[in-house]
């Protein structure tokens, strides 16, 4: 079952309609989540989008990394190793404005959560 995970959230044959269909709801989700970014008041509606698209970004999270053993190939260390990769810090940085825990100018790595949904890293 954490393979077939592993092959949804990541690159996977071309014929994988279900990691396909991932991707681009993923994508969707960023795009969507970019929007309260470029106005300067917030709104109900903008606090409502941020609340769910950080919920579907957590749950990315640790999907990869449930499946970090798949991706790293080093075994149990990987689940420790994961956190520390540049798309993990990335996906972090992303979600943790929300729980103000770092700096709301964080919010803008959730481009870079765009590119990464690109796969041009």
């Amino acid at each position: 079952m954490r393979k077939r995970l592993f092959e949804i959230i990541e690159i996977s044959k071309e014929n994988d309609v279900l990691s396909s269909v991932y991707d681009m709801f993923i994508m969707l989700v960023i795009v969507i989540s970019i929007i309260p970014l470029t106005f300067k008041t917030i709104t109900p509606l903008f606090s409502v989008i941020d609340k769910i698209a950080v919920s579907v970004f957590i749950i990315d999270y640790l999907a990869r990394l449930i499946t970090a053993d798949y991706k790293l190939n080093k075994g149990v260390s990987s689940f420790f190793l994961y956190p520390f990769s540049f798309s993990a810090i990335i996906d972090l940085l992303a979600i943790l404005p929300s729980f103000n825990i770092v700096a709301s100018g964080f919010r803008l790595f959730k481009l870079f959560r765009l590119l990464r949904a690109f796969r041009v890293f």
